[in-house]
């Protein structure tokens, strides 16, 4: 008989996003290998309490606001959390902690680059209102202080405006650690458009090793996030909790890896002097606004990436080099109605409403 030990409280918004699926098929891989009866909820009804269900609840999602209304539910439910994403601002008593070590794997970047002199160094962040992202700038200043590097921090919420800064400020600076991979590629676009030639000029590096990382212009170098193991440590950590009720709560860091790629030069570590760095007036930072449309089209690029097999990326690599959708066909051994379907399914994926828009994304974003 399986053994049940908990709920999986999924926030609805997350179920949307692609790198869901890899938790959600890793979860399920997990549970499976155990032999585990674990129920998935996927708004914030959680179920009415019988005496036999489990009392723990594993958290998936990114917004703060839905963590401590989704707290809230599971402290009236007498659930004992166990947060995946996002880290909470404050501690929570009594819930646990299953989190990437954004604060090793911040300055295990800003050491890599250090090591090559590159002590000149900017962060960009334009999702400002993200509590990772403000715990992510706090660990890039430590560690620029740690490693006797000049830094600031660039998290206006108008990300071409917040990238226009950085572009000004191309020739005092060594390199750019995005706040992550989707802020890194929308920054190589905008810094091409603006002449400055990545890695020759400066560096630029970001954290996640999304699929759109591999195919940035140039492939981005990054700091993995390990969902699949922050998926299965999720597990690990509710069974032995439940196993040992008399422990009140877990906290895991998962461990980081740097992919080092063409962005920064494929450098090997080294050493060099330090520098000095002149920072940006506080009135160069726009006001506020609501969500860019420029990062949803990376995001949705992003997407659209993870759902592309082999035949996708020959037809995307062949729509760059002009190929007529007939030829494609011929090149490919399908018939030309398969190729104008997968042409229209990534630009479903893409966000786009046709292959000329697409078309310009990949050419702006990626080498596709």
């Amino acid at each position: 008989m399986k053994e049940s030990i908990a709920l999986i409280l999924v926030e609805s918004s997350f179920r949307q996003a692609h790198w869901w699926q890899v938790y959600e098929q890793s979860l399920a891989e997990e549970i499976s290998r155990r032999s585990l009866d674990i129920s998935f909820v996927y708004d914030s009804a959680i179920p009415d309490a019988q005496s036999d269900e489990p009392r723990l609840a594993i958290l998936f999602g990114t917004t703060a606001g839905w963590l401590y209304e989704t707290l809230a539910l599971c402290r009236r439910a007498l659930l004992k959390p166990v947060i995946v994403s996002p880290e909470p601002k404050e501690p929570v008593a009594g819930a646990s902690l299953v989190l990437p070590d954004r604060v090793g794997s911040t300055h295990k970047l800003v050491a890599y680059l250090a090591s090559h002199g590159k002590r000149n160094l900017a962060m960009f962040n334009p999702r400002p209102t993200s509590a990772n992202g403000k715990r992510r700038e706090e660990a890039f200043l430590q560690a620029c202080q740690d490693e006797a590097c000049a830094g600031f921090v660039v998290d206006g919420p108008e990300p071409r405006t917040s990238a226009g800064i950085l572009a000004r400020q191309a020739s005092s600076l060594d390199g750019v650690v995005c706040v992550d991979d989707l802020a890194a590629v929308f920054l190589l676009g905008e810094l091409a458009e603006s002449g400055i030639q990545v890695p020759d000029q400066l560096f630029v590096a970001g954290f996640g090793d999304s699929v759109l990382a591999r195919y940035a212009r140039p492939p981005l170098t990054t700091v993995t996030l390990d969902m699949r193991e922050l998926a299965r440590q999720a597990i690990g950590c509710a069974l032995y909790l439940h196993r040992n009720p008399r422990t009140i709560s877990l906290n895991c860091l998962v461990a980081n890896q740097l992919v080092v790629r063409e962005s920064t030069a494929f450098l090997p570590e080294g050493t060099d002097p330090a520098g000095q760095l002149a920072l940006p007036s506080p009135d160069e930072y726009p006001a506020p606004r609501p969500d860019s449309p420029e990062l949803k089209t990376i995001s949705c690029l992003e997407a659209c990436l993870s759902h592309a097999n082999e035949m996708d990326l020959a037809i995307m690599d062949a729509l760059r080099c002009g190929t007529s959708c007939r030829k494609i066909a011929g090149q490919l051994y399908v018939s030309e109605s398969t190729v104008y379907y997968r042409i229209d399914r990534l630009c479903q994926f893409a966000g786009v409403g046709g292959r000329d828009l697409f078309l310009d994304q990949l050419k702006r974003y990626t080498r596709c």
